[in-house]
């Protein structure tokens, strides 16, 4: 797509290893962000037990490890890739479907990453965001 003024955002999902992540900053530079979203683990396992049909708890569980640390070279390592991340989204509060979702706080988060990222405001950093 070539270059016309218009404001663009491309989403990729479920960058799994750290030299995906290296690649898309060597090609997009400071256009490139990487959002590492966090779950509370209980909540995690129980969605993905509830996603895949025969899933349970404890393949839940060994998909999580697998998916975090895979024993090959090239395999998955979402784990180190995760902790590459400019910004994180609590995503453990359940979306609700069909209702209002004002207490699901994904919308305020990403505002705020874009108003860091736009600089069209001053920003201070959150309690949680400071070390």
């Amino acid at each position: 797509m070539p270059p016309d003024g218009t404001e663009r955002a491309f989403i990729l999902d479920s960058l799994r290893h750290p030299a995906e992540v290296e690649l898309l900053r060597k090609l997009y530079g400071s256009a490139f962000v990487l959002i590492g979203v966090v779950c509370d683990e209980e909540v995690r396992k129980q969605r993905i037990a509830g996603k895949f049909l025969g899933a349970d708890l404890i393949s839940a569980a060994a998909f999580m490890k697998s998916d975090a640390h895979a024993p090959e070279r090239h395999g998955q390592r979402v784990s180190q890739a995760f902790y590459l991340a400019d910004f994180f989204l609590d995503n453990t509060v359940q979306r609700k479907q069909g209702r209002s979702n004002d207490d699901w706080p994904i919308p305020d988060q990403l505002r705020r990453l874009i108003q860091i990222i736009r600089h069209s405001s001053i920003m201070r950093p959150l309690p949680a965001e400071t070390a």
